[in-house]
């Protein structure tokens, strides 16, 4: 049996990079999965600001944060409900690409 020698070679080198980059991709694609649910949230809220459905955050708007009624607030929920979403969904789809 050969003894093991302790030589530095250029391919171990990549393959623990490489295995390094592979196990945190999936912590990534947790952080975006969450991101993009955030952003399905505020899509339903930009709907119910405009009259398209009602019922989903009414509770929201009374207790929670009233300045979302406002035409700002409207604005960065459909900024974020629209865009983002559309960001996060293709960072998804890159990182599971390769």
């Amino acid at each position: 049996m050969p003894k093991p020698t302790n030589q530095y070679h250029p391919k171990d080198a990549y393959k623990r990079r490489s295995s390094r980059r592979k196990s945190s991709s999936p912590n990534y694609i947790r952080v975006w999965s969450v991101f993009a649910f955030t952003s399905c949230v505020d899509l339903f809220i930009g709907l119910e600001l405009d009259k398209f459905v009602s019922g989903f955050m009414e509770f929201y708007f009374r207790d929670g944060e009233p300045y979302l009624q406002t035409a700002h607030g409207t604005l960065i929920n459909w900024w974020d409900g629209t865009g983002h979403y559309a960001l996060y969904l293709i960072l998804i789809a890159l990182c599971c690409a390769g």
